[in-house]
């Protein structure tokens, strides 16, 4: 889907497009920017609630707008067959996904500021989350960590933070090429930060849930998707 075009035959094509995306239920400022940024859909055609329901893996070296929380995109990226570093922005969010894989019986290491060199290079398993800060961890300590798939879980928090928690967010971008494939995943994107340099020529996708999300009191009060300065702020203190 194209916008640089603007003859009558492709101002048509676009409105047919923005109607068939209404249509599916997109808001408005949503089917938008899929038209602007040639945003790829994923339909959940069953009306599942988690994400393994229907999908066997994440789309590769992609950006991807889940549009709902609580749908188990963590969970499936930890049981996964295949090798994976899930990054998170916060300590408190790495220990409940660490309690998740000791209840489930997952081998998985975490890695935050505490973590020794020591600890990182005895670990033998497939399955590591570490907080953004400490991403750098991985690549310095764990052998053969380009055979790791990457998740940088919270995307939107490489925005709504960055001025305040720069260095974990350059760690982010310095780190997450080096691995065998990475997926940006959050479910609150706001619309600017498909204008990031870092997330320009990106490949990008957004999941449509066969029941779309309820609103949420927090979405009534501050919309994601705007780029209202202060929104973005009081958002980003509300999720932290």
């Amino acid at each position: 889907m194209k916008t640089q075009n603007t003859t009558p035959q492709s101002k048509i094509t676009l409105e047919t497009t923005l109607n068939q995306l209404l249509e599916m239920g997109f808001k408005k400022r949503v089917a938008d920017n899929i038209i602007k940024y040639n945003i790829d859909i994923i339909e959940d055609i069953l009306g599942v609630k988690y994400m393994d329901e229907f999908m066997n893996d994440f789309p590769k070296n992609t950006l991807l707008d889940k549009t709902k929380t609580g749908v188990g995109a963590t969970s499936m990226a930890l049981r996964h067959k295949d090798k994976y570093v899930i990054a998170v922005p916060f300590r408190d969010l790495a220990s409940n996904k660490e309690e998740w894989c000791l209840e489930e019986k997952i081998d998985v290491l975490t890695i935050n500021g505490d973590t020794t060199s020591e600890e990182i290079q005895s670990y033998t398993g497939n399955k590591i989350i570490v907080v953004y800060d400490s991403l750098y961890k991985v690549s310095k300590h764990i052998k053969n960590f380009e055979s790791f798939r990457i998740m940088i879980d919270e995307a939107h928090i490489l925005l709504l933070s960055g001025t305040f928690r720069k260095r974990a967010i350059y760690t982010v971008f310095e780190e997450y090429t080096k691995y065998k494939d990475y997926v940006f995943l959050t479910a609150t994107i706001p619309s600017r930060m498909y204008e990031m340099d870092e997330f320009k020529n990106m490949p990008k996708a957004i999941i449509k849930w066969k029941h779309n999300p309820q609103p949420t009191f927090l979405s009534h009060i501050i919309d994601p998707y705007s780029d209202n300065t202060l929104s973005n702020v009081l958002f980003s203190i509300c999720i932290e």
